[in-house]
């Protein structure tokens, strides 16, 4: 018997495994666990506690209302050693198996048990080595509630292509989380990333963020400030495609805009928006007056065709093609949309999204994919454009068929429930936050890389920064702990070598 061991096997089966604590240690839920027999090790998680005792259950009932009443002493029989008498089980559910054997270290899925009456140990540094990797840093390993020095980072040009769900409650860290991965993308320099910024949060304007990159980050903002470039973009950059889930469009209002479109090309919202113009072939007069309602509205322009939003029939006319050449130069590319309107946010996203995949298809049909960077789309509220009731759009299409072309989504969501069933299983990699919604945890258990059945009561008591992530590149669902962004720079900026002059 080791110092580090929490006690022994004491039945179950394949997949529940029973541990009965030794007294004076500590289990918990989530807790990492090692059964080690010779060349092997089984790693297991603990998903359950429960209470137990030697002694019949009515009995300890007598004993309990003994002790509340306080009707004298318990009998005798009841003053058993509580060491041997009460204890706790804890409910282990197997993780992998590690084989050393003459070819090597083998990682396994488990296929067998632990023998009864077989020592349990805590999990050590040592046997996790093979979670140390390179690549997008997502958090430290997390032991229950102990952190672990274990930096868990999953390879970038897998990661991105392959899309990432980030689920969560309220409050529970979604955006610090990806504050930190845009922050390892960049350090990295090995893919772009695009990001609406609808707080300002993710720039930090008024707090840490990503501007503390330096020249690994750009922001585009309708009021830049210093180092900063104004967001106008040129109208002849949109086609019809591009309001697609941004606004609720009739049939007869769908047709009208490719018409206009077909008649007019790249001049067709300058043609839409003008007053002069008032029937198109194959448009009734109606249907041309709401749509310039609508399109005024949705792209912030006056009468006179300008005004203090985003898109101009002017200026912006090299914005997309810039902010594609930042993502090709592998930077951070953060779009303030804090001043704007939820649809406005939407369709830029659908823009530069459109340009980024058609030019990741133009270089794969040239056979020139491999040498450009895998480029992330993050979209907060994904459920907005993902969900099954909302018309196909752009950001559907890169759901479906990023990973061909290197282009994926980091999704952010509060209600994965509602995401479409096939997008949310082409999420390859899922990090879970607290969920205290049945129906949520639901949705992610039933499309994880890995099988979550028995976590349900560990992913409703997450606290803030505490997370499980379950993907196609790792061998087991690993849980994590993510640092608060400002802990992080700070650490950094101090283990960053001083300069002598």
């Amino acid at each position: 018997m080791t110092n580090d061991e929490v006690g022994l096997i004491a039945g179950g089966r394949f997949g529940e495994v029973i541990l009965r604590k030794d007294s004076g240690k500590q289990l918990e839920i989530g807790q990492l666990l090692v059964y080690e027999k010779a060349e092997k090790k089984v790693l297991f998680k603990v998903y359950d506690l429960v209470h137990s005792s030697t002694l019949p259950q009515n009995a300890i009932d007598m004993a309990q209302g003994y002790v509340r009443e306080e009707e004298g002493p318990p009998l005798s029989i009841y003053d058993m050693d509580e060491k041997i008498s009460y204890f706790t089980k804890g409910l282990l559910k197997p993780l992998i198996e590690i084989r050393e054997e003459g070819s090597g270290t083998q990682i396994l899925g488990p296929k067998s048990m632990p023998s009864w009456w077989e020592g349990v140990r805590e999990v050590r540094t040592s046997d996790l080595y093979f979670l140390q990797g390179d690549g997008t840093y997502l958090g430290k390993l997390r032991n229950g509630s102990r952190v672990m020095d274990i930096d868990i980072k999953l390879p970038t040009d897998k990661l991105i292509p392959h899309h990432v769900l980030i689920a969560a409650s309220t409050g529970k860290g979604k955006s610090n989380l990806v504050k930190v991965m845009l922050w390892s993308i960049a350090n990295e320099g090995k893919a772009g990333a695009f990001v609406i910024d609808p707080h300002g949060e993710y720039w930090g304007f008024h707090e840490k963020g990503l501007r503390l990159l330096g020249e690994k980050a750009v922001l585009l903002s309708p009021n830049p400030p210093p180092g900063g470039i104004s967001l106008k973009i040129n109208v002849r950059s949109l086609l019809p495609d591009h309001f697609s889930g941004v606004s609720e469009f009739t049939e007869a209002q769908r047709e009208g805009l490719e018409s206009i479109f077909r008649q007019f090309k790249q001049k067709w919202i300058e043609e839409l928006l003008s007053d002069s113009q008032e029937s198109v072939e194959g448009v009734k007069p109606a249907t041309i007056a709401v749509l310039r309602r609508k399109m005024r509205l949705l792209l912030g322009l006056g009468d006179n065709d300008e005004g203090s939003g985003p898109f101009s029939t002017d200026l912006g006319e090299e914005t997309i093609n810039s902010i594609i050449k930042y993502l090709d130069d592998r930077k951070v590319v953060v779009v303030d949309t804090s001043s704007l309107e939820e649809g406005t946010e939407l369709l830029i996203s659908n823009i530069v999204a459109d340009l980024i995949m058609k030019k990741h298809q133009r270089a794969k049909a040239e056979g020139l994919l491999d040498s450009i960077p895998p480029v992330a789309i993050i979209i907060e509220e994904a459920a907005r454009v993902l969900s099954e009731g909302v018309e196909p759009n752009v950001l559907k299409e890169v759901a479906r068929e990023g990973r061909k072309f290197k282009v994926g989504l980091i999704a952010i969501t509060q209600l994965p429930s509602l995401i479409q069933k096939e997008l949310i299983a082409n999420m390859n990699t899922k990090i879970i936050l607290g969920n205290e919604a049945k129906s949520e945890r639901d949705a992610l258990v039933n499309s994880s890389a890995q099988d979550l059945s028995n976590e349900e009561q560990e992913i409703a008591s997450l606290d803030l920064g505490e997370g499980i992530v379950t993907s196609s590149f790792l061998r087991m669902a690993v849980p994590i702990k993510v640092p608060l962004f400002d802990s992080l720079v700070k650490a950094e900026q101090r283990d960053r070598p001083k300069l002598a002059f």
